[in-house]
């Protein structure tokens, strides 16, 4: 079958009330321990030619093992149906079994990997027959659609891949995506059986509502209502070879391009951080890739209705950075609104942290930069927020006994 501003006290009252959070639940801190990230890839289309082989080769190999993300997922189109040649023709064992030898000898398991249907997996095929041999979570099941989740002491997050794609084995140029009853009856189960996730993520091959080309039809305007009611924190998807990064109605849609068949922007690292999701899209094999998860970034997809203020009360606030690097970096280093350059220290596996002091700041934004040295071009500025908020004044607030953030 086929989730405005928060102030930190309200952060701080849903940390502490809610058993099932949301995406308002996120909230700064100093420490590095609630924390994980996976990778999204789509579009590989192997048999396509050799850079899609290596491209492929890369991201589950080199990729995985220097970023080691919690989950890789592929979006679709994990073949190309043409043989080597334009225009897709039939679905050829021969790309099927490549595709799958590249997954089992980088080490890719239904545990690690979660693939899911594209409209090239999908061409003369009716029923997604090799889909259903060939792929790592197809051939597990034998189903399209999967729903898994990660658990661990700080919380439970969930993530769920639809299969846009029709089974009614059509040509290249019939390309339909819709999702039908059964499929719709999948997903709604999903979110019920889960619905004491801290977090949701989706995954599918096209667009739901935004972005170019060919968007899902029939069940597409359901599939939108139920991730809105179920504040899904992300929507990913790919098809289109190119890129997107907009907030609607809550959730993050963000499209990434072709791993095997675009020139940039082809594979994006998604971390979560005290449950603030951070995004970020790069380039293959263009080390080192640095992701800011600490504080929120305020411009994410246009504008992050999530960010949450910096306390003005703090005098040693974190800016928390992933770098992932084949080599060490020389060092680390930040930078507030274009000041003198601080040091990081390195207090986790690939996580970096410095301190400055928000006493300084006034109140409203500010700019955020990250540098993993030697690499100059390794950059990443962000935007957030300072404010006066309710939990960092000293004061208890709301009469628990307990005064100030973090007690």
């Amino acid at each position: 079958m086929k989730k405005g501003l928060f102030t930190l006290m309200f952060t701080c009252l849903l940390v502490a009330t809610q058993a099932a959070a949301s995406p308002q639940s996120a909230w700064y801190s100093d420490e590095s321990d609630r924390m994980f990230w996976f990778m999204v890839i789509t579009d590989s289309h192997i048999g396509c030619g050799k850079s899609c082989t290596n491209d492929l080769k890369w991201a589950t190999g080199e990729a995985y093992q220097v970023i080691k993300p919690q989950f890789v997922f592929n979006c679709g189109d994990l073949v190309d149906a043409t043989n080597g040649g334009l225009i897709p023709s039939a679905q050829y064992d021969q790309e099927w079994s490549a595709y799958r030898a590249i997954l089992d000898e980088n080490g890719m398991t239904p545990l690690n990997y979660i693939d899911m249907p594209g409209n090239h997996d999908a061409y003369f095929d009716k029923g997604l027959t090799h889909f259903l041999e060939w792929s790592i979570q197809g051939s597990l099941d034998g189903n399209t659609q999967h729903s898994v989740t990660f658990d661990d002491w700080y919380g439970k997050y969930h993530f769920l891949a639809v299969a846009t794609s029709t089974m009614n084995g059509g040509s290249w140029w019939a390309d339909n995506a819709a999702l039908d009853d059964a499929e719709m009856q999948f997903i709604e189960a999903s979110f019920q059986q889960n619905a004491d996730a801290d977090l949701h993520f989706a995954f599918g091959h096209h667009g739901i509502h935004w972005g170019g080309s060919n968007k899902v039809g029939e069940g597409g305007v359901k599939f939108e209502s139920l991730m809105k009611s179920n504040q899904v924190s992300a929507y990913f998807w790919g098809h289109t070879h190119d890129y997107l990064s907009e907030f609607h109605n809550g959730t993050l849609f963000r499209n990434t391009r072709s791993l095997g068949k675009s020139g940039d922007l082809n594979f994006t690292l998604a971390a979560v951080d005290h449950n603030a999701v951070e995004v970020r899209t790069f380039d293959v094999d263009d080390w080192p890739y640095l992701l800011i998860t600490a504080p929120t970034d305020a411009q994410l997809g246009g504008g992050n209705p999530y960010t949450y203020p910096v306390p003005n009360g703090w005098t040693q606030a974190p800016v928390r950075a992933l770098v992932f690097s084949k080599s060490q970096p020389e060092s680390v280093v930040f930078r507030i609104d274009g000041g003198n350059w601080a040091p990081m220290e390195q207090v986790a596996e690939s996580t970096w942290q410095g301190l400055f002091d928000a006493t300084q700041l006034a109140a409203g934004t500010h700019k955020a930069r990250v540098r993993a040295n030697p690499w100059t071009d390794s950059d990443q500025e962000i935007a957030f927020f300072v404010a006066s908020v309710a939990c960092s004044n000293g004061i208890d607030d709301d009469q628990d006994g307990l005064t100030d953030f973090p007690d």
